[in-house]
């Protein structure tokens, strides 16, 4: 009577492993895309600083990061000075901040795949080539015109910038993940194996 029970409890847990990988699966991107939003949100904040720091070296109000993204919200009408700083930073916070978050989920998505989620070092990598290229396609659109120039427009500060206080900064505050999911993933992997070869789990 007992084999038989144990033969039917083994039976169920292989009926119901493979929604269980998929489960797995599609929770591995909420666990990376979603924090990778919020990091992407707090690199965002040392990236504006960073912008703000320059522009008071510029010679430009310390406010002017903002303001100048609020001008995707106001048009020229920022560049022109028909918004106070503070009015035309306050609306730009929030488009900053969305901005902010769907870059850093972007780059949650892509954290998730291969090596670069088993490796701090490969994290880092990625991260610091994630800012090259979105300064990259900054450059381009202000160039064309489709986005304003920060105050600090020096080429040299604009790289370091979106490399290092953005790109670098998200990819070091993502990696906390990969010391917490570690060792979690690797004992979950331990206790999947055991159960499929059926052995016997060590009592505490």
């Amino acid at each position: 009577m007992v084999c038989i029970n144990e033969i039917n409890i083994r039976d169920q847990k292989g009926r119901g492993s493979v929604d269980t990988r998929h489960l797995g699966a599609r929770s591995a991107k909420d666990r990376w895309v979603l924090p990778g939003a919020a990091m992407g949100v707090a690199a965002g904040m040392v990236f504006v600083t960073f912008q703000m720091v320059a522009a008071v070296f510029a010679g430009a109000n310390f406010l002017s990061p903002l303001s100048m993204v609020g001008a995707v919200v106001l048009a020229q009408g920022v560049v022109e000075g028909s918004y106070p700083p503070e009015l035309a930073a306050l609306v730009g916070l929030p488009v900053y901040v969305l901005g902010s978050a769907a870059c850093g989920a972007a780059f949650g998505a892509v954290s998730n795949v291969g090596p670069v989620r088993r490796s701090r070092g490969a994290l880092l990598v990625a991260g610091t080539a994630f800012g090259i290229l979105l300064w990259m396609v900054d450059f381009a659109l202000a160039t064309q015109g489709a986005l304003p120039k920060f105050p600090a427009a020096s080429p040299v500060a604009q790289f370091v910038a979106h490399t290092f206080f953005f790109g670098t900064a998200l990819a070091l505050m993502l990696g906390v993940r990969i010391r917490t999911e570690g060792p979690a993933a690797e004992g979950s992997g331990a206790r999947k194996r055991t159960g499929e070869l059926g052995l016997p789990r060590a009592s505490r």
